[in-house]
């Protein structure tokens, strides 16, 4: 006669829990993978010297999250071809570093770690005028162009900074930007007499048709609107900016 224990468990009920412990070894198998699987709320923490890596197809770690050594850490993204393209990262002790990087290897942008804020590249040049009597005059009662060239569209915002002029007590006029035909921000007024500095918006580009990098030819344009004289205008310096300008 068996005991107690060994007659409670019938057959059938060990087949079940083989069953049962089947299908878990299933599910524990399949979740090491987490193929298709999604994370929710509170999500994943990574701790102790891990890292989370992501492998493409051919081997290559395109990123790396989290720990590359005992002491340093930060993030790495890899072009599809291995080559580094972006990275932030350090020792924990320093102040870390960030930077985009092109085919050769070289950063392209990067902080300026040693001062704490802003670029450390590129280098972006400082656009200085002569500050002499403007030599673009015109007389004309509609606008004309005094300054042309041809920009890039980069920014969604352009700040102008002039040195303008009315010949005379009785010569008044106006001035704007036009980008590929369509004034820019609104127009400025030139007093009678005036010799100054003036600052041109900021002000937004038209409309937003104008594609991400496309060449566009960009004038100064000034008009008489009072007097016998002449308006002038010197370009000392045309930005682009970004759209907290226009707050």
């Amino acid at each position: 006669m068996g005991v107690l224990g060994d007659i409670a468990i019938s057959p059938g009920d060990i087949m079940r829990r083989l069953r049962n412990l089947e299908r878990a070894v299933r599910e524990l198998a399949a979740s090491r993978r987490l193929e298709a699987a999604s994370i929710g709320r509170g999500g994943i923490v990574i701790k102790d010297g891990g890292s989370l890596r992501i492998v493409n197809a051919d081997g290559v770690s395109i990123a790396w999250m989290g720990s590359f050594s005992d002491d340093e850490s930060g993030f790495i993204l890899r072009r599809a071809g291995g080559q580094l393209a972006f990275g932030v990262y350090g020792t924990g002790t320093d102040t870390g570093f960030a930077a985009m990087y092109d085919l050769a290897g070289q950063y392209i942008v990067t902080d300026d770690v040693a001062s704490g804020r802003g670029l450390a590249r590129p280098y972006i040049p400082v656009q200085v005028g002569e500050v002499s009597t403007p030599t673009a005059t015109t007389t004309s009662a509609t606008f004309v162009d005094l300054a042309a060239g041809m920009m890039s569209i980069q920014h969604p915002v352009l700040y102008g900074y002039f040195l303008v002029r009315a010949s005379d007590g009785t010569t008044a006029g106006e001035v704007r930007m036009v980008l590929d035909g369509n004034p820019v921000g609104s127009v400025l007024s030139v007093a009678a007499g005036a010799y100054t500095y003036m600052s041109y918006g900021p002000a937004a580009l038209p409309d937003n048709s104008y594609q991400y990098g496309a060449l566009r030819g960009l004038s100064v344009q000034a008009r008489r609107t009072a007097g016998s004289g002449t308006i002038g205008v010197r370009v000392l310096t045309v930005l682009g900016l970004e759209s907290a300008y226009l707050a």
